[in-house]
Parts: C-alpha cells; sequence; structure tokens
C-alpha cells in the first residue's frame, strides 16, 4: 500500500496527514517545544523509536547498542520521547496489520454477487395509508405491537407522564382503548413473552415489572441492577418458557438476564453476568446461534466505528468475540458509531441474516448492512482465541438522503411484508430499498417532524409517534 504524506507547520505545531487509501486518511499532530517531542505516526523517527523500544523491552541489549549507533538517536531520546495517546508496540502493530492484510485480501478475492448475498428488493406494489390514532397531552416515549397466542393484537404505548396506554385492535380493524396504566416512572422500554399474555415494562429507575395483557395486572417487579436501562432487547430461548434479555445502563455495563416462566405463571430473573464497555452504548441487537443456541449480543458504543459482538457461553460467561469493523479502512481521520440496528432474520437459511447499521454520519446518515454468515462461520474458532476486528462483513455502505445532526436518534423497522427498512428520522418517515440503494419519504404527511416512536409487527402494521404528541396507526395496503 502506498503512503502519502502531506506535512503543514502551524504555530507550535506540525499536522501531518497520511492518505492509506483512496477514501481514507488519518491526521496526527506533532506538539513541539524545547523539553517534549512527540513524533507523529508517519514519521521516520517513529518507526526507529518502535524498533528501539522493542529491542530494549525484550532484552536485545547488543543488537540496540549496533541499532542506535547507526541511527541519530541517542537513550536520551528512547527515554523522553512522549508518544502521542496510548503507547503502541512494534508487535502489536505487525500483528494487527497482517490481520488487516490477510482480511483484505480475503475480501478482493470473495464474490459478493448478488445470488450470494442478496439485498432484498421494497415491495412497491402497495401503497402507505396512515391514519392519526391520538393528539396526546404528553410526548410518546416507546411502542409496542404485541400478538397474543388468542390472535388479539393489542398495541402499548408508553408517555413522558408516566403512563403506559393499552389499546386493542378490533374486529372492525379500529384501535380502541383498553387500559391506562400509571407508573412510579416512566417506562424506557416495553417487551413481550412471545407465546404468553404477558409483557414487561423497563423503567428510567432500572427495574423490571412483569404485566398480564387479558387480566389487565401488574404482576411482579425485579430489579437490574442499574441505575438507568438505555438500551434493552429480549429474545426467547430454545427452551420454551426462557428468554434471554440484554440490556445496557448509564453505567455503560452490558447485563445479560435470563427470565424463567415457572408453572405457576410467576417469572424468575436472574443476572448471569455482566461486562464494562469503554463507553456508553449507543445500541443493541440480540439473536440465538442458529447452531449452538448459544445467544448472541451485538452492541454499539459511543464513537466507536466497530460493533462489538458478544456471546453468552452456556457456564454463564460473556465472552468478547470479536469487533465488526463499520469501515474497510483500518485507519480513519474521524471516528463515528452506530445509532440503532436491527436484524433482519432470514428464517430458511440464519446463515444468510443480515444486520443494518444507522450510523452517526452528518449530515446524512449511512446505513451499512453485515452478513451475519461470517460471524456464525467464525463464533467456533474466536471461542479459544483472542478478540480480533473483523474488516471482511460488510455487504453495503449506503449514503441515503435522510438528514441528520449530532442529536438525531434514528429508529430502524425492519418490514417482512415489504421486504425493506423503514426509517425513523427527526426528518420524517423514509422507506430504503437496499437493492437499489434507495431512501425516500414514505409520506409527506410526516416530512419535517421528528418520529420519537415506531414499531411494526409481521403483518404490515405500523404505529408512529412524533414529538408534536400525535400518534398514528399505518399500514402497507395493495394496490387496486
Amino acid at each position: 500500500m502506498n503512503a502519502h504524506r502531506i506535512v503543514t507547520l502551524q504555530l507550535g505545531s506540525i499536522t501531518a496527514y497520511k492518505n492509506l487509501e483512496s477514501q481514507s486518511c488519518t491526521l496526527e499532530t506533532i506538539e513541539i517545544n524545547s523539553e517534549n517531542l512527540q513524533l507523529s505516526a508517519m514519521s521516520p523517527d517513529y518507526t526507529k523509536l518502535l524498533v528501539a523500544r522493542y529491542l530494549e523491552e525484550n532484552g536485545f541489549t547488543n543488537t540496540l547498542s549496533a541499532f542506535l549507533d547507526e541511527t541519530d538517536l541517542s537513550l536520551v531520546d528512547l527515554n523522553n520521547v512522549a508518544l502521542s495517546g496510548e503507547r503502541m508496540k512494534l508487535t502489536e502493530l505487525v500483528k494487527d496489520r497482517i490481520k488487516f492484510d490477510e482480511q483484505l485480501l480475503l475480501k478482493k478475492e470473495r464474490n459478493r454477487a448478488d445470488n450470494e448475498f442478496p439485498l432484498t428488493k421494497w415491495n412497491y406494489r402497495n401503497t402507505f395509508k396512515c391514519e392519526e390514532l391520538e393528539q396526546s397531552k404528553s410526548l410518546p416515549v416507546t411502542a409496542k405491537l404485541v400478538l397474543l397466542p388468542t390472535k388479539e393484537l393489542y398495541l402499548l404505548i408508553s408517555k413522558a407522564n408516566k403512563t403506559t396506554t393499552v389499546m386493542k385492535f378490533s374486529s372492525d380493524c379500529k384501535w380502541e382503548s383498553n387500559n391506562i396504566i400509571q407508573h412510579d416512572n416512566i417506562c424506557k422500554e416495553i417487551g413481550y413473552f412471545e407465546g404468553t399474555n404477558y409483557c414487561y415494562f423497563i423503567s428510567i429507575d432500572g427495574k423490571l415489572v412483569t404485566y398480564d395483557i387479558l387480566n389487565t395486572t401488574m404482576l411482579q417487579t425485579f430489579p437490574l441492577n442499574t441505575r438507568m436501562v438505555s438500551h434493552a432487547k429480549i429474545i426467547p430461548s430454545n427452551i420454551k418458557g426462557r428468554w434471554y434479555l440484554s440490556y445496557c445502563g448509564l453505567d455503560s455495563k452490558l447485563r445479560v438476564a435470563e427470565i424463567i416462566l415457572k408453572q405457576d405463571d410467576t417469572f424468575d430473573l436472574n443476572i448471569l453476568n455482566q461486562v464494562q464497555l469503554l463507553s456508553k452504548c449507543t445500541a443493541i441487537e440480540a439473536t440465538l446461534h442458529p447452531e449452538t443456541g448459544d445467544p448472541v449480543i451485538f452492541v454499539s458504543r459511543f464513537e466507536y466505528s466497530s460493533i462489538l459482538v458478544f456471546c453468552m457461553t452456556q457456564a454463564n460467561t460473556i465472552l468478547h468475540l470479536s469487533n465488526i469493523a463499520l469501515n474497510d479502512a483500518q485507519f480513519m481521520s474521524h471516528s463515528f458509531h452506530g445509532l440503532d440496528m436491527t436484524i433482519n432474520e432470514n428464517a430458511s437459511n440464519p446463515k444468510k441474516s443480515q444486520i443494518v447499521v444507522a450510523t452517526s454520519h452528518t449530515p446524512f446518515m449511512r446505513l451499512i448492512v453485515i452478513n451475519l454468515g461470517d460471524i456464525w462461520k467464525e463464533i467456533p474458532s474466536m471461542l479459544s482465541e483472542e478478540t480480533f476486528t473483523s474488516y471482511n462483513s460488510i455487504i453495503l455502505n449506503m449514503l441515503t438522503n435522510i438528514p441528520q445532526d449530532s442529536y438525531s436518534q434514528p429508529i430502524l423497522e425492519w418490514s417482512d411484508r415489504e421486504k425493506g427498512l423503514i426509517v425513523g428520522s427527526n426528518d420524517g418517515l423514509y422507506a430504503v430499498d437496499l437493492s437499489k440503494n434507495d431512501s425516500w419519504q414514505l409520506s409527506t404527511y410526516f416530512a419535517n417532524r421528528r418520529i420519537k416512536l415506531l414499531t411494526s409487527d409481521h403483518r404490515g402494521l405500523l404505529v408512529v409517534g412524533t414529538a408534536d404528541k400525535a400518534l398514528f396507526s399505518c399500514s402497507f395496503v395493495k394496490m387496486s
């Protein structure tokens, strides 16, 4: 790889740029004064220092002496030079470089044809219709569509006034108010225990409360050992009556809990383990490994341009398996992170499932599609090896026309019926056809309206809440 260096002298500093690839560059600053010298990773002296430190740390004293004789470095330079950022070692740089080159070569050799990793095409035969459910006095926070075993459809809407409105879908295809639940605190998350009549609420004070939808009864309360839950995802286990709950709070810890429905219709919640993240969580997703059945958790964290992949083992240990790089280059001039993500499950062939990540890029959002088949193949070998970064899983890096800023909180919903992605943004509601790299506003009715909640079900129903406290029921209808 050819590297080009441009050095610009500024007042009291030198700014060095290195162009690693045609679309990637990195920026490093060298502060210069009479006592302290910081060296850019692009300067020849930096390379000499890495070699000298390697020789010194590994006890090659004779070779170090000969190396210092043949270079313009001295022991004083070696002891006084302060490296910018974390102290890097030559062995770590070489190892990471080899891993990156191996995966880059593999990516170039692989056939990324559509028949190998097909991107679903949007169903253009349906038209989008929307009607207002209510104009509330309180801001909607989150919502959940719940289809009970009795085939009854319910809608649960959490609001900022510490209430949850429960609505039932009637036989004449209308939403009717069924109950209003009063909480001690605002509910941040609403989830459903599939195959039962029960759901749960997670409040901002870090408590989980179970609720009987049919009998309109609050059941049990469980502490989640965190000040506040910012993100949560529940998935059913392969064992009936058991679920895995993965969640993160303000303490930047990922916790995994097991929830068990007992024969007397009461619940047990056991926090299995936790792991500390280096920055706050910005998005979370989870699914079961198609072969082992172990829960696999995907976490995006603030200002980190990779997705962290964790696996909950049968020994209740959370293993950090790998990082999925969201960029093709090993070095970038800036960091970005995922703001939301959703999994497109392929039931017939789980190895072709994909995860879609909405990034924090401004002024327009990027959508990155990752092939999970690579992750499933790598997990068995990861269990006995150290964590590494995968650069070879991106199928699509799509620039959308969805505007966003540093305060945006996009919401991704995968529509099984429309075979595409629906995005709630601070500028309205958008549809995305991944196969055509195309995105457009679903309805001008939502133009310039900030979307606060978005939830859907497999039948194509969609519930949308806006920042002006309005709530809408939407659907896709076949054009006549």
